[in-house]
């Protein structure tokens, strides 16, 4: 029997993630449900990483918050999940689209120039 292959993959920039194969950060051109592509990273969010990105389906800029690898428990995404539909109740204009990519939850919200998310859908009130 041949040696087990390490789980995880490691290349000069970035790190994949074990249980689903998602680059850690997202790259500039990685495509998320053949929707977004990445344009660039934003500053962090308070449940995960923020990236500018191009929405190919309707020809905008969004921001996507991808939720953070240590909450990605069932616990982590229910509170996600919940984060997101309290922020689109408060800024119905703001958030736009809860989704899936490779198993790992993510949330658009409107892009702001200079500012980058115009939500942080964890602090939303």
């Amino acid at each position: 029997m041949g040696a087990a292959r390490p789980p995880t993959r490691h290349y000069a920039r970035d790190r994949m993630t074990t249980e689903t194969g998602l680059p850690e950060p997202l790259p500039t051109g990685y495509r998320c449900s053949d929707r977004y592509v990445i344009e660039a990273e934003l500053a962090p969010q308070s449940m995960g990483r923020a990236y500018k990105a191009s929405d190919t389906a309707l020809h905008e800029v969004v921001a996507i918050i991808v939720l953070a690898p240590a909450l990605r428990d069932q616990d982590g995404v229910m509170r996600f999940r919940l984060s997101f539909k309290k922020a689109r109740s408060t800024h119905p204009d703001a958030v736009h689209d809860y989704g899936e990519h490779r198993g790992v939850p993510y949330i658009t919200v409107k892009y702001v120039e200079g500012l980058g998310a115009a939500v942080d859908v964890g602090k939303a009130s």
